[in-house]
């Protein structure tokens, strides 16, 4: 994604737990272009969720607290079309690929199984957004 100094900068909203995980998505939305809020969870991530700031949201499905399936139902009601991409390596209770699916069935947009290669994250967003 190009921005010029003309062109307002995306919003990105990123919801993980997992520093590291967390550290490299904002270091690749960054390079890409985007401006962005990072968030440990997804009760932190929706207090400041309103219809106007985000353009996009990569969001963890597994975490402490509300899972990110949660946080995906919740967000739909709150923005129905604010392009979502679901995150896991699943976890002790459910593979990756079946949580994966849910996050689909829901209302993410495209998911991606962990781990990824930020090549890989950033053919996600730009297919997303229609880069």
């Amino acid at each position: 994604m190009i921005v010029g100094e003309n062109v307002k900068k995306k919003n990105v909203l990123v919801i993980e737990d997992d520093q590291s995980m967390r550290d490299i998505i904002v270091l690749t939305m960054q390079h890409l272009g985007f401006m962005v809020t990072a968030c440990h969870s997804v009760e932190l991530a929706l207090v400041g969720f309103t219809p106007a700031n985000y353009d996009l949201v990569i969001t963890d499905l597994f975490m402490k607290g509300l899972g990110g399936i949660e946080g995906i139902q919740l967000m739909r009601k709150r923005k129905p079309d604010v392009p979502i991409i679901a995150i896991s390596g699943g976890c002790a209770g459910m593979p990756r690929e079946m949580a994966l699916r849910a996050a689909k069935k829901i209302g993410a947009d495209e998911v991606l199984a962990k781990p990824f290669t930020v090549e890989r994250l950033s053919e996600t967003v730009n297919g997303v957004l229609g880069a």
